[in-house]
């Protein structure tokens, strides 16, 4: 976009997982509302400038301000949304300094905005969203300490208020702002004016009821425990290498049956 300048105010938002962040991408972050998102947000591992700042693939500030600009309509305010910027469950967060460094190198001037949940809620929302994936464990309880050869799952990570008082003392106090998982099913709309004081000023749209609706709802305990034996048969990224491959039909079949004899 030859000629135009980037905005100096725009907003990068992280996550955390399961704090809201699919219904920001799809319902609040839309050209409707006035809004640019920079990156592939339904594959988010195939995005170059994502991929930049969370592995340091090609990482060169300049290389990623030149990205965003290219990426931007020119009109919108640009969005950068993506909740492994916040480091992942799996891995207990173990890159979430690196990826606020590069972040705070690349786009000092950007507006960054943090989802918190409660640590039970949210071990018990992302533990759920995790066994759809592939996951095997009957929880999400940390390995022992002398297991240290990979990154592990950390009680840490649950505590977001760690991640926001860092990039607090990284960035200017008014460009970190909070969403509280627990105000957007109170009002969507407390989420707007926090961002709205952050920016400087007023959007011109307003959230109704309408759009206050889950677009992902949690599965039941009794779905969550069926899938967990299904994924022993199933391949994933979470277990590339299943006791027996078989499809998907039946492997669900083995864990209904399994269910049933209380697994």
């Amino acid at each position: 976009m030859q000629g135009v300048l980037f905005p100096d105010r725009w907003f990068i938002h992280l996550g955390h997982h399961k704090t809201g962040t699919t219904w920001m991408q799809q319902v609040l972050f839309t050209k409707e509302h006035g809004f640019c998102i920079l990156n592939n947000h339904k594959e988010p591992w195939k995005d170059a400038l994502l991929r930049a700042l969370v592995l340091g693939d090609g990482f060169e500030p300049s290389r990623l301000r030149a990205m965003a600009l290219e990426r931007w309509d020119g009109k919108g305010i640009p969005v950068l949304s993506a909740e492994r910027l916040s480091g992942h469950p799996v891995s207990g967060g173990f890159d979430q300094e690196i990826i606020a460094e590069r972040i705070r190198t690349a786009f000092p001037e950007a507006i960054v905005l943090i989802g918190t949940r409660d640590a039970e809620e949210a071990k018990s929302s992302v533990y759920k969203q995790l066994v759809r994936e592939g996951f095997l464990g009957k929880d999400l309880q940390t390995l022992e300490a002398t297991n240290w050869k990979v990154p592990q799952m950390r009680e840490t990570y649950f505590q977001h208020a760690l991640l926001l008082q860092h990039y607090r003392s990284l960035f200017p106090g008014e460009q970190v702002v909070e969403l509280p998982y627990a105000q957007l099913s109170q009002s969507p709309q407390l989420w707007v004016a926090a961002m709205e004081k952050a920016y400087g000023e007023s959007f011109s749209f307003e959230l109704s009821q309408r759009h206050k609706s889950r677009v992902h709802a949690s599965w039941s305990d009794r779905r969550t425990r069926v899938q967990r034996v299904a994924n022993y048969f199933e391949k994933s990224p979470l277990n590339p290498y299943p006791l027996i491959h078989l499809n998907k039909r039946f492997a669900q079949f083995i864990g209904e049956v399994a269910v049933l004899f209380g697994a």
